[in-house]
């Protein structure tokens, strides 16, 4: 048995489990409390057990400062080495287990390499420049290398293989999965923010959309075929979509080449972003599907389209596919059906390899009810769906998710120096004029020009310049009638009214038989 005790062999099962798991899953945490409790009878340490000071109830999410760190991680992996450094001995002095033990084995190696190896990693990740990716991915490579043979090379001899060329190609595809399954996790944590359940949920569903539910199949087959799954992202105006479908398309799949030490694409250069709303019909044909001299008035000369440019590692985002005019509709749905297209003007049929993400705001049952849109071609785009919640959806779940928004918009636009002050700036102006009942109509959209009319004008007058508490009062009015406010809300509710129709705390305490400081504490 490769497992010195049961409880060793339970562990592992779990840290296995923990290996797969999606990270922006509540499971998450299950597993990894669950880990730490079994600690002590791995290690005899209780301590890894109860440290205090671990937030479980909050997975991988962004609360506006990129660098969090997590330091029972860090135990985990003392944990797992722990585990793995008895097994491994056992290995090597003639143990070789069944099948369960030895896939259990492997699945806590990994997971020990891919902890090892993640300053390089994360370097590869991160670069920024040919060059720079160059040398980091040679030195995440050759640090990767000493770590998969000494865990994972007992292993292989207890299973009796000598087949070298099935060793490096093993070797390979996981070096490549750890790659995206780091540009992955960067993608989605850095761009899908707050910690209301409705973005949990959404953070979870981009990763599956990537990787599936089930991590162990995707990376025995599925990488090979997922991209042939187009996904269909839903969602109001405003509220991330092309984000959604950014985290996924740069987010594919990449083979790694040893003999160049590089992966088969850039992530960043394969993925192409469309707007079909902002194009003629005839130019979003031509530039989806490309053109031959001659196809029309104007076509110079042969012209490759995005289908044929993206290549079978890319992605090509098509915003405001309802806009999509019916003739191209019909093509677009060979695509899906058959992988293959032609160009504009051509007979010639060309192959497309990579993997196609759409968008719309609109209701597309009512379009296909209108004659406006293929049901067809819709039931060859919904194979995976996400679906992005409202600002408000967010907001009512975890108002605290505003203050993290706009600091994350603030830094983004004005700098991390200036940042912090303009979004307690925002965020004041927003509670005291606003309200916490604006319904924010243009959603994310709408709150990231807010931050910038803050900061130019100190001002913002809301949806197309209308009065933005009327929703707000016809919610308070609706507690109030239902008798569902305090004593203490009323008060502050009519303070922060009082303040944003008369402007000055002093004229609103003048009106209301209050001192200037006692509206200012209420208004917050």
């Amino acid at each position: 048995m490769i497992w010195e005790a049961v409880s060793h062999r339970e562990t592992a099962e779990v840290i296995s489990q923990l290996a797969h798991a999606n990270p922006f899953h509540p499971d998450r945490l299950r597993l990894e409390r669950q880990i730490l409790e079994m600690a002590e009878g791995v290690v005899g340490d209780r301590s890894c057990a109860d440290e205090g000071g671990v937030a479980w109830e909050v997975a991988w999410s962004l609360d506006g400062h990129p660098d969090q760190s997590r330091p029972e991680l860090g135990r985990i992996e003392r944990v797992t080495e722990s585990l793995l450094r008895v097994a491994r001995d056992r290995l090597v002095n003639g143990e070789t287990g069944d099948n369960e033990g030895r896939r259990a084995y492997e699945d806590v190696a990994l997971y020990l390499i891919y902890e090892r190896v993640r300053g390089e990693r994360n370097r590869v990740a991160e670069a920024t420049d040919a060059s720079e990716r160059v040398r980091a991915t040679r030195q995440a490579w050759e640090s990767f290398c000493r770590e998969y043979g000494h865990w994972l090379q007992p292993l292989q001899k207890s299973r009796r293989r000598r087949d070298v060329s099935e060793w490096t190609r093993g070797r390979r595809h996981i070096f490549a999965g750890f790659y995206q399954v780091r540009r992955a996790f960067n993608s989605v944590y850095r761009q899908i923010i707050g910690q209301s359940r409705v973005m949990t949920r959404l953070r979870a569903q981009v990763w599956e959309s990537i990787f599936t539910h089930d991590m162990r199949r995707y990376r025995s087959n599925l990488y090979r075929c997922l991209r042939d799954v187009p996904t269909l992202v839903l969602g109001a105006s405003g509220t991330g979509k092309e984000l959604v479908a950014r985290a996924i398309g740069t987010s594919q799949y990449l083979p790694f080449d040893e003999q160049s030490c590089a992966f088969e694409a850039d992530p960043l250069e394969s993925f192409v972003s469309m707007n079909v709303s902002a194009f003629a019909a005839t130019l979003v044909e031509s530039e989806l599907f490309g053109h031959v001299r001659g196809a029309f008035t104007g076509a110079t000369e042969d012209r490759a389209g995005w289908l044929e440019l993206c290549g079978s590692y890319g992605a090509i985002f098509l915003d405001e596919i309802g806009e999509l005019d019916a003739s191209i509709q019909v093509k677009l749905l060979r695509v899906l059906q058959h992988r293959k297209f032609q160009r504009v003007g051509e007979s010639r049929t060309r192959e497309f390899g990579g993997k196609l993400i759409a968008a719309t705001n609109r209701d597309l049952s009512d379009q296909i009810a209108l004659g406006r849109f293929r049901e067809d071609l819709y039931y060859r785009l919904c194979g995976d769906i996400v679906v992005t919640p409202t600002l408000a959806e967010q907001l009512a779940d975890h108002p605290q998710d505003l203050r993290t928004l706009v600091l994350f918009l603030a830094r983004r636009i004005a700098g991390p120096d200036v940042g912090e002050g303009l979004a307690a700036q925002t965020t004041e102006w927003i509670h005291a004029r606003l309200g916490n009942g604006y319904r924010w109509p243009g959603n994310i959209r709408e709150l990231e020009q807010c931050v910038c009319n803050i900061m130019v004008r100190n001002q913002y007058l809301g949806q197309l310049g209308t009065t933005p508490a009327v929703g707000h009062l016809e919610t308070l009015m609706q507690r109030f009638s239902e008798c569902q406010m305090t004593v203490d809300e009323l008060v502050s509710e009519y303070c922060k009214h009082a303040y944003r129709r008369l402007g000055t705390y002093e004229e609103a305490g003048r009106r209301l038989g209050l001192d200037r400081r006692t509206v200012a504490k209420h208004v917050g």
